[in-house]
């Protein structure tokens, strides 16, 4: 009789739609972060403690879905951090913003990268 195994809740959605959801999720981080009086109106301990949630949420994400789906490591980290990425491009009221703000979600892009290739390596090896 082969013993039963049981299989990750992760593994039957797609990488993609995983990242999606990571998307969406961070856009609610994002308005915390940046609401309507601007980022240089709140407390530095205000943005610091939603920026560095946001940056372990992309990390964390990122490893579970490419430790899952280690194929994935290409494009996770990118779909997770869309909204991001698009405030860097198009948001023009974003370049005013604290310094904290662009410290912590570059620090936040660049540990997602990470976050990534480390599950993804992970993840071959346990396959």
């Amino acid at each position: 009789m082969v013993p039963r195994i049981k299989k990750s809740r992760l593994e039957g959605i797609p990488a993609w739609a995983l990242s999606l959801m990571v998307a969406f999720a961070s856009w609610l981080f994002l308005i915390l972060l940046f609401d309507e009086t601007g980022a240089r109106n709140l407390s530095s301990l205000y943005l610091l403690s939603i920026s560095l949630l946001l940056v372990v949420f992309f990390a964390v994400a990122c490893f579970y879905i490419c430790k899952t789906y280690p194929g994935s490591v290409w494009y996770t980290p990118l779909i997770c951090n869309t909204f991001i990425i698009t405030s860097f491009i198009f948001d023009m009221p974003f370049w005013t913003r604290s310094q904290l703000v662009w410290i912590m979600l570059g620090i936040g892009f660049l540990l997602s990268f990470v976050g990534a290739i480390a599950g993804a390596s992970k993840g071959k090896i346990h396959a």
